[in-house]
């Protein structure tokens, strides 16, 4: 994407140059003028069919993207939520192994009691 984007800079630098070039034939005599308006208008119809190019390379491009960029979260997203789940289930049976054993020992502790 780059690589466009600096192409693109570079067609409309070009285009920006045209109009300064026009501003510096004003010295010089109709014939020189017609010819280099023509040159122009035919490189500016040029350029401006690149520039049209590299806009839809450049969109293209860019939406695949967003597509990988949106298919990445997704799968960041599957991966916390994996994880909190795996998390919740290893606190949930530490708390009944917990909990079982601490009734194992007040049983115990009543049955000791009782006799």
């Amino acid at each position: 994407m780059m690589n466009v984007n600096n192409k693109i800079v570079e067609i409309e630098e070009f285009l920006e140059g045209i109009i300064k070039g026009l501003c510096k034939l004003n010295s010089a005599d109709l014939f020189l003028k017609g010819n280099y308006l023509d040159y122009i208008s035919l490189k500016q119809k040029e350029e401006i069919k690149k520039l049209e190019e590299l806009k839809r390379e450049y969109n293209k491009y860019y939406d695949i993207y967003l597509k990988k960029y949106a298919e990445e979260k997704k799968v960041d997203i599957l991966i916390k939520t994996l994880n909190n789940t795996i998390i919740k289930d290893k606190i949930r049976n530490e708390i009944l192994s917990l909990d079982e054993y601490v009734n194992y020992k007040i049983c115990k502790k009543l049955g000791k009691n009782n006799e």
